[in-house]
């Protein structure tokens, strides 16, 4: 859910849609795209993919890229869609992201890598080599004490000031949280926020 005025277009509320099984354990098309349809149809703003609160760290890599290949066909531009990417290593998070383009990804959103103890600036870096790779605007999630790795605000501010193409945020957290967020970047990003659904009405 987007909860700042928008810069990029990218607005409003994003499902983030989970992977369906049939019974033989493989991934279900039909399925997948009755789902995608049905967000739709029920007016979603955007479509999003590969979320941290799904069954992602379950899938391989063949399967994820299956998903981004369907739903990228049956969105067919309707709507915008994200794509998350959680390779732990530059180059994988450079190809996830040119996967995600050619799926028809209007922007993507990356997450930082599970390494603790690094530097800030490390991240940082890491952040910006695949952001001048990339050929679509690029989101960062930010999750303290969600995920194993974040970044502070002025950490954020200053990835945007040398990569602006870097210009989305997904902040997972409480309402005063964003509130701080969005004064510290100062307008440099569009923040989506809802912490899986619990935070919408305080961040509203």
């Amino acid at each position: 859910m987007a909860i700042s005025p928008s810069r990029t277009g990218f607005q409003g509320v994003y499902p983030i849609l989970y992977a369906f099984f049939d019974d033989a354990g493989k991934l279900d098309r039909q399925a997948m795209r009755a789902q995608v349809n049905g967000c739709i149809a029920a007016c979603a703003h955007g479509i999003a993919v590969m979320g941290l609160a799904t069954e992602v760290g379950k899938l391989d890599v063949r399967e994820r890229r299956q998903i981004l290949e369907w739903v990228g066909e049956d969105v067919a531009g309707r709507v915008p869609l994200a794509v998350t990417v959680g390779e732990p290593s530059i180059d994988g998070q450079i190809e996830f992201v040119r996967a995600a383009e050619e799926a028809g990804a209007d922007w993507s959103i990356l997450q930082p890598p599970a390494i603790i103890g690094a530097p800030e600036a490390e991240y940082v870096r890491f952040f910006g080599k695949v952001a001048d790779k990339a050929g679509i605007p690029l989101g960062i999630q930010n999750a303290p004490g969600l995920m194993a790795t974040s970044l502070s605000n002025a950490a954020l501010r200053d990835l945007n000031a040398q990569h602006s193409n870097v210009c989305l945020l997904k902040g997972d957290g409480p309402a005063i949280y964003i509130k701080q967020l969005m004064e510290d970047t100062a307008g440099a990003y569009d923040i989506f926020g809802g912490m899986a659904g619990i935070q919408f009405p305080d961040s509203l």
